[in-house]
């Protein structure tokens, strides 16, 4: 089969689509066919160098992927050939509290990803896709719309609540769709004017404009007047951090995803203290929680924005790096 390998890191020169040996499934694995796979930030961030690997060099990239069971081991019970699933990134994380064992196999970082033709699964480390989106849709959920949806249930919003967006990137366009089927009232922040117009289209309350307000934590307080808001997904990380404190009400949550902007930040742990903000890291999540939010795709009409798809992961990568279009690169195999 073929696999995207990083041999190189710091440029997308390093990536290589490449022949490497079909998986060999054992009692408990399922053979899957990939059909296809969605780019994410950690992959680009992997192959620039920003995010450091765990696994020696070369390493197969990749962290989403959709695709068709094609054999099952003889003790495997919970899939049969022809079933639809979908990728978990955290592979050991099935369900309950996050742990150090839980944490320490990834795809496409401690072990190699899903960015290839195949891949053997152990049968408790994928879900069932959901049946109201396409292979290339459903490729999407594992990562982004996961993290949104994680979020946005165990943070401990409410209907009624009123939640800060940043940016247009997938993990916040999933969440502005998901927060109108929870009840929660949106503030978006863009740094572009042509995206203002199509966020409120998407159904945000309010767009703010961080170009034209670099202290948009003011905008956000004027607009709930005075109080703040009782969420806010920080997908940027960096100087964001403390506008994101400033924009929460007293006894707020603020969801550190991301870190767009830099890995480092430097925070008044006064304006934290003093007003019992939460400050909480989230990763994507179990393969629980993923069960749930494919419950809840199939209920309610929510579908991924996909700003493109192709054949090729160089030029998929490079249309990423480009960054133009709100939504998904997706990569289509076959």
């Amino acid at each position: 089969m073929k696999a995207l390998q990083l041999t190189i890191p710091g440029t997308l020169r390093g990536i290589e689509w490449k022949e490497t040996p079909t998986p060999v499934i054992g009692d408990y694995d399922v053979l899957v066919r990939i059909h296809a796979t969605s780019l994410n930030y950690r992959d680009y961030a992997f192959i620039t160098g920003r995010y450091p690997l765990v696994k020696p060099l070369p390493v197969i990239l990749g962290s989403d992927a959709a695709g068709m069971v094609e054999r099952v081991g003889k003790l495997v019970t919970r899939f049969a050939p022809g079933d639809r699933v979908v990728s978990l990134l955290r592979q050991r994380w099935q369900g309950g509290k996050f742990d150090a064992f839980k944490a320490s196999q990834q795809l496409g970082a401690t072990v190699d990803g899903v960015f290839s033709e195949y891949y053997a699964f152990h049968e408790q480390s994928i879900a069932k896709a959901p049946t109201t989106l396409t292979m290339e849709e459903a490729a999407t959920i594992t990562t982004a719309g996961l993290t949104a949806f994680r979020v946005l249930t165990q943070s401990g919003v409410q209907p009624g609540d009123t939640v800060l967006i940043q940016g247009t990137g997938s993990v916040s366009l999933y969440a502005l769709q998901l927060s109108q089927h929870i009840g929660l009232r949106t503030i978006v922040t863009t740094g572009r004017q042509e995206n203002e117009e199509f966020l409120k289209q998407l159904g945000a309350h309010h767009v703010i404009n961080y170009k034209e307000h670099p202290e948009w934590s003011k905008p956000v307080l004027d607009i709930t007047q005075g109080r703040g808001v009782d969420l806010v997904m920080d997908v940027a990380g960096g100087s964001s951090v403390q506008q994101s404190i400033h924009a929460a009400a007293v006894g707020g949550h603020i969801a550190l995803i991301g870190f767009l902007d830099d890995t480092r930040t430097s925070i008044d742990l006064v304006s934290v203290i003093r007003r019992n903000i939460t400050l909480q890291a989230y990763t994507t999540g179990s393969r629980e929680d993923l069960e749930q939010f494919v419950k809840f795709l199939e209920i309610y009409p929510v579908r991924p924005f996909i700003a493109g798809v192709y054949t090729d992961y160089a030029t998929a990568f490079a249309m990423f790096e480009n960054n133009k279009t709100p939504g998904k690169i997706i990569v289509k195999h076959g």
